[in-house]
């Protein structure tokens, strides 16, 4: 299964609109009844010191829905997290509507939940790789299938690099011998 992360940043809104705790239970209402939301408890709020705003949190079955207002910067943060599919709903309108913003921006990310399958498989290095270090290009190593960024290579041990991995910081490095010459 996986649930829907929305992080929400709204600009140039009216900052009396910021500081108000009841604007903002009016567009927490807004967003738990056009998005079928179903609120455990009663919202809470806190309210900053001028020139500070509010904080708002609301714990739902489907998980949470913040808010974090900076009048100051006519700004405001929101975050929505929902372990069920919902219907997009349009951030930009309601938010212009309810709390004057002149500019939205709006992130959505996928936040899988259930235990991911962990294979293996043989993949040849990246573009680039090859020409890099000096590793014929044919050589598969293996990663795991569902780890995009995060990739452990084994090099083959007579493979030559521009740069020697294994020299102490405080260590300089003869560039005709690529060997260690000493205290830096």
């Amino acid at each position: 299964m996986t649930g829907r992360e929305f992080m929400v940043e709204a600009y140039g809104c009216d900052a009396a609109r910021l500081r108000s705790v009841a604007c903002l239970e009016s567009l927490f209402g807004a967003i738990i009844r056009e998005l079928a939301l179903n609120p455990v408890g009663e919202a809470l709020w806190h309210t900053f010191p001028d020139p500070g705003g509010v904080t708002g949190l609301c714990l739902l079955a489907e998980s949470h829905l913040t808010v974090h207002t900076f009048p100051e910067h006519r700004s405001a943060c929101l975050n929505l997290f929902c372990c069920t599919p919902r219907a997009e709903w349009d951030w930009s309108a309601r938010l212009g509507e309810l709390l004057g913003a002149q500019d939205v921006v709006v992130r959505s990310m996928a936040r899988p939940y259930a235990a991911r399958p962990r294979h293996s498989t043989s993949i040849l290095p990246p573009a680039g790789f090859a020409a890099a270090f000096d590793v014929p290009f044919d050589v598969p190593f293996d990663v795991p299938f569902d780890v995009p960024f995060d990739v452990s290579v084994d090099v083959p041990v007579d493979a030559s690099f521009d740069v020697p991995f294994d020299v102490p910081v405080d260590a300089s490095v003869d560039p005709a011998t690529d060997s260690t010459v000493g205290e830096a």
